[in-house]
């Protein structure tokens, strides 16, 4: 890494950056709390599109909007007043400020921000100023000289973006005496360099400052430049620290950017989030310390928005995939003592779902988020908890012969019961309903998976089924999912003993044939999946809260490897290879692999080992794919999958060989453990789906859905995931990970 001092004073410091920087593991490897908004605000004016802009600060609110006026290309913005109740809510003070402006489509968007007594509306050559004494906020003289592409407003300072091509800032405060506003920096313009081309509209530039209302970033959207600080008492020529990329020396780095007491972040380059810098106190040199990015699977490279409140990161993915096309997300980490930032919280909106690009308007203030979803035309306010640490995941396997967390309900007749692979949970009466809850688990996020195989119907007429249960208060009062002898499955509510269904879908059943279901109640979202495959979803919310469990009525059945968390199922990566879903990150391998005309993901190199390492280190994670192998070399030969991989000497793996086994084992320090094994008939050209599961200590081995292996082991944490082999030509094809 390299640092440039400059502007008078000209100094430079190198040292090695980490080449595998972005696959360093996050630290707290559990996955983040998942939070709704605790306050909407609709529209004002339906006339508007709004909120085109938001910005937060304590018990006050604001939003901007537009609308064409009936003579057009003329706009007319207005910007709204909002202030917090005792009750949580937020009401409409007033309409603060109008104006109308000449449409111009490469024209930057309103921009906000506030800050104690302080607000600022900014548009291109535009610029207002409002200041409150008590409950009364009031226009002041602007002098501020701005292009109108970012704004940013910390420790009494105003900064903007101003120029285009020749780049550079402008900083104001307060004058002590008089309180007008003035002029205290401009930032020195830089010249394009030879290779930009110079498009004034497409040079969105970023800038922020720090705390201490004197120590700004400046970037931009450009290939030849680089994020750039600047520091020191207003008054004085300030020293400029010009950060160079680690993976792009020569620019194209540092758009967005976000700077808060002694920390920067920036993003570009290879990374799908942002890289952490420090300020060393005593040398004033910043080093990249860390990696900000979410290991769950995204479909861009970099974040819309980042921001800094203390400790606090927030990165915005309007695009963001998962829950519906652009339906959109919101990541905030936190920094500990160690500087280290842990991925904390992942902020949705309660009505999620494609096309609202949540995110694209948003602002960090403390513990407080604003979200602007035009989409929906309303504003979604959070706040933060004071920690984000998350209850532990639990599991059960009965392989310790009881069950005594469980608490079966009357009429229920269940026994732990040893098969020929392991012990079950096993309930034997079809009489009528059977349920069993799990003791410790009443929260208010929470998701229940198990296998579950079904054994017998009572030979009556009517319905039965199987299934799990959430948020159970009582006997009248409940979530579940029925998977049932009709070959459909519902997803329901009992509520003061009256039953909806809220979702359904078809499911062919089998008895004697084992299941993975899971049932997820997140916030307001539930879902349900079956083989990893989700089949159903609604959004209620009549129960907030309960415990977990298993449920049937009239049905026989066994449950097996029940796990529960108060997170929702996250894709960590997923690959068919030639679909334009993929995920994007790069591949660590060893051999020689080629995606063929068939779309499958071969590896031809039999002369010795080889792998193919994937996705972002995560602690729990589920990786399945289907695979075959082609052809051998030697007596010993295999392939397979790769959990918590580390580095070449330490990792988790499965494998199926040419004895005709399947083999859990594990390298520590590059020396190899079996931890089980089992006879397994392995063919050639025969399709296999495998599912490697690493969730805690705990580790489980499926083929074709039937538990084959599993073990008890804590030598790797964390790690990456991906497909593994000796001496075969293999193929691979629909590889996925996620995080339970």
């Amino acid at each position: 890494m390299t640092a440039h001092w400059g502007y008078g004073t000209q100094r430079r410091c190198t040292r090695t950056f980490l080449a595998l920087l972005l696959m360093t593991p996050l630290a707290g490897m559990a996955g983040p709390l998942v939070l709704e908004e605790s306050a909407r605000i609709s529209s004002p004016d339906p006339s508007y599109d709004w909120p085109t802009a938001v910005a937060i600060d304590g018990e006050w609110l604001l939003a901007s909007g537009s609308r064409y006026d009936t003579e057009a290309p003329y706009v007319t913005n207005a910007t709204w007043l909002y202030q917090r109740q005792f009750d949580g809510s937020w009401s409409l003070v007033r309409q603060l400020h109008q104006f109308t402006f000449y449409d111009d489509i490469n024209q930057p968007s309103v921009k906000l921000a506030l800050e104690g007594d302080v607000a600022v509306i900014v548009k291109e050559s535009a610029s207002w100023i409002f200041q409150r004494q008590g409950a009364t906020w009031s226009e002041f003289v602007s002098p501020i000289l701005t292009n109108g592409m970012d704004l940013a407003l910390n420790g009494g300072t105003i900064v903007v973006t101003d120029g285009y091509c020749d780049w550079s800032s402008n900083a104001y405060n307060r004058h002590p005496a008089s309180g007008e506003w003035q002029l205290v920096r401009s930032t020195p313009a830089v010249p394009p360099g030879p290779d930009d081309i110079c498009e004034n509209e497409d040079q969105r530039g970023d800038v922020d400052v720090a705390p201490n209302g004197n120590t700004t970033i400046v970037s931009i959207y450009t290939p030849q430049l680089h994020p750039r600080i600047f520091e020191g008492e207003f008054g004085h020529i300030p020293y400029q620290l010009i950060i160079e990329s680690p993976d792009h020396p020569n620019g194209g780095y540092g758009v967005p950017v976000a700077i808060d007491s002694g920390y920067f972040l920036a993003s570009g380059g290879a990374v799908q989030g942002a890289l952490a810098f420090r300020r060393d106190p005593t040398t004033a040199i910043y080093t990249s310390t860390d990696t900000l990015q979410r290991p769950d699977f995204l479909d861009i490279y970099r974040p819309g928005d980042i921001e800094m409140s203390g400790t606090l990161a927030m990165l915005t993915q309007p695009i963001d995939r998962l829950h519906g096309q652009y339906s959109g997300s919101i990541s905030i980490f936190e920094r500990d003592a160690q500087g280290t930032y842990r991925y904390g919280a992942k902020l949705l909106a309660s009505d999620r779902g494609p096309d609202q690009y949540f995110g694209n308007f948003a602002d960090l203030n403390g513990r407080q988020v604003a979200v602007g979803v035009l989409a929906n035309k309303s504003v979604y306010v959070y706040d933060l908890p004071p920690s984000f640490e998350q209850l532990e995941t639990l599991q059960d396997t009965f392989e310790d012969g009881n069950a005594s967390d469980w608490n079966p309900l009357a009429g229920s007749s269940f026994n732990v019961a040893a098969t020929a692979t392991s012990r079950v949970y096993r309930q034997t009466s079809t009489v009528s309903n059977a349920a069993a809850l799990w003791n410790n688990t009443d929260r208010t996020n929470q998701s229940i998976e198990a296998d579950i195989k079904p054994t017998a119907f009572a030979v009556t007429t009517g319905d039965k089924w199987f299934g799990l249960v959430t948020r159970y208060t009582d006997a009248a009062n409940y979530y579940y999912v029925t998977i049932r002898n009709n070959n459909t499955l519902l997803l329901r509510r009992m509520v003061d003993g009256a039953f909806t269904t809220l979702a359904s879908a078809e499911l062919t059943i089998t008895l004697n044939r084992s299941y993975r279901v899971r049932l997820e109640t997140i916030g307001t979202r539930l879902r349900v999946f079956v083989d990893n495959r989700l089949l159903a979803e609604a959004s209620d919310d009549a129960l907030d809260h309960g415990r977990a469990g298993v449920m049937m009525y009239k049905t026989q059945a066994e449950y097996d490897n029940v796990v529960y968390s108060s997170n929702p199922q996250a894709t960590l990566a997923t690959y068919q290879f030639g679909n334009p879903r993929d995920s994007s990150w790069e591949w660590d391998q060893t051999g020689t692999w080629n995606i063929l005309a068939d779309t499958t993901y071969t590896q031809s190199d039999m002369t010795s080992g080889a792998r193919s390492i994937t996705g972002v280190a995560t602690g729990d994670q589920i990786i399945h794919s289907r695979m075959r192998r082609t052809a051998t070399a030697g007596a010993n030969n295999w392939f397979g999958l790769a959990a918590r991989y580390q580095d070449e000497g330490n990792y988790y793996y499965v494998t199926l060989r040419n004895d005709n086994t399947v083999s859990l084992k594990k390298l520590v320090g590059g020396s190899i453990v079996e931890l089980d094994s089992a006879p397994f008939s392995v063919g050639t050209n025969n399709w296999y789906r495998v599912r490697f599961e690493a969730i805690g200590t705990q580790l489980r081995v499926y083929i074709n859905e039937v538990l084959r292996l599993e073990a008890v082991d804590n030598s790797h944490a964390t790690g990456r995931y991906g497909p593994i082999m000796y001496r075969t030509t293999t193929q691979y094809d629909d590889v996925v990970a996620v995080e339970p």
